[in-house]
């Protein structure tokens, strides 16, 4: 799939009950921010518009 449309980033594919193993995510798109030391910073949900991504970049950045 990646090949298909050009990701430059991970993608995860998954079912509901995977979905739920993993903090509910059954929504889609779903975009988790990741911080230096693995842990998760911030979930966005939905289309991240770039304003806001680019403010919880920030914000992780100076965490």
């Amino acid at each position: 799939m990646a090949g298909r449309f050009a990701f430059n980033h991970p993608l995860l594919m998954g079912d509901a009950k995977f979905g739920r193993r993993f903090g509910g995510i059954l929504g889609m798109p779903s975009a988790f921010l990741i911080g230096r030391d693995g842990r998760i910073v911030k979930i966005l949900r939905g289309e991240p518009k770039k304003r806001g991504l680019d403010r919880a970049i920030q914000s992780a950045l100076n965490s």
